[in-house]
């Protein structure tokens, strides 16, 4: 079992996430985090503050893995998708069991349309300068998209 970490979001929500083990032991047929357990986690708190503090989502919430103000890729798609080894960077994040015990996955736009991002999310990362117009472009209609060099 993976440890649940309690996650303080604006200091006024504590929530739990877990690491879903199926998402980093090489399982073909889930999508595989390349960034570190530690990287995930501070992914999804800045997913989970749009939530829980703008009402962006309900039991679930997108995030994007930001360094040096930059996006970078998170995961790679499954093996048994035609798009196999393909490079990932936006992390999907569920409760799926609607008690605060959330976990997460580098989701597939291409692969299934239930991993393209709500469009108030899409235009939140045009406007705070994450992603162009093409990019979301490209997502919102689940083709393939690359990040920028």
């Amino acid at each position: 079992m993976n440890p649940e970490y309690v996650i303080s979001i604006a200091g006024v929500y504590n929530i739990r996430y877990v690491h879903n083990g199926q998402h980093r032991d090489g399982n073909p047929n889930k999508s595989q985090w390349t960034i570190t357990e530690t990287e995930e986690r501070k992914c999804f708190c800045s997913a989970a503050h749009l939530v829980y503090i703008y009402g962006l989502g309900d039991r679930y919430c997108w995030g994007l893995h930001i360094e040096q103000d930059l996006v970078r890729y998170l995961g790679v798609t499954a093996s048994r998708v035609p798009t196999f080894g393909q490079n990932l960077f936006i992390a999907k994040f569920v409760d799926g069991t609607r008690n605060d015990l959330w976990h997460g996955y580098p989701a597939d736009p291409v692969g299934s349309y239930q991993d393209i991002p709500p469009s108030d999310i899409l235009e939140l990362w045009l406007g705070d300068g994450y992603l162009s117009k093409a990019q979301i472009r490209k997502i919102a209609k689940g083709q393939i998209c690359k990040l920028r060099s």
